[in-house]
């Protein structure tokens, strides 16, 4: 009797991590369209401008990205990839890939600092 409710409990929970999961995962419905824009403002000024960020095809290895990052050919790199320079950064690979030398290499393919 007891092994039957303990297999009752376990069924139970696994279902409901089943659901919940499923909640939990994003959508394409969740997805978020952003116009890339910089604002800046000066400690004394209650205004702030903006200027658009004008987005960066074909980065090389090691540069600084920031804004909308878009590759257009795969990226080998022998030391780092990119390195992420700002909130907000998005990379679109297009299919692409960013590789380098491998495990051993203390070197990463993105960095996020």
């Amino acid at each position: 009797m007891k092994r039957t409710i303990m297999s009752y409990m376990v069924a139970t929970i696994l279902s409901l991590g089943a659901v919940i999961g499923l909640v939990i995962q994003p959508s394409a419905l969740m997805a978020q369209t952003q116009t890339p824009t910089s604002v800046a403002s000066t400690p004394n000024s209650s205004s702030a401008s903006t200027a658009a960020i004008t987005p960066i095809t074909n980065p090389a290895c090691g540069e600084v990205v920031q804004g909308n990052v878009n590759l257009t050919a795969n990226l080998n790199c022998t030391g780092d990839g990119l390195i992420v320079g700002a909130d907000n950064t998005v990379i679109n690979l297009n299919g692409y890939t960013v590789s380098g030398p491998g495990q051993q290499s203390s070197k990463v393919g993105v960095v996020v600092p």
